[in-house]
């Protein structure tokens, strides 16, 4: 997928932030707990990734190399 596909198909889906509302440990089970966490923080790291690798290009591709500041930004958005 090219980059402006990306681009084109994130205008069709937009993710809102989930709000997990009010927790009851008593009545939710452990792993439910369990998933609701582990849900909150992936979608925490796919916002991340999501605004970095559409953040606006602030380098210029050296001569040779087109791809270099696509690399560079996917490479900042994991090392987050």
């Amino acid at each position: 997928m090219t980059l402006t596909q990306a681009i084109a198909k994130k205008t069709k889906v937009q993710a809102l932030a989930a709000d997990p509302g009010p927790r009851n440990d008593r009545k939710a089970a452990r792993q439910l707990q369990d998933l609701i966490a582990r849900s909150m923080a992936l979608q925490t790291k796919v916002r991340r990734l999501d605004a970095t690798i559409h953040a606006p290009a602030t380098e210029r591709a050296p001569i040779g190399n087109p791809l270099v500041p696509q690399l560079n930004r996917l490479k900042a958005a994991f090392e987050q």
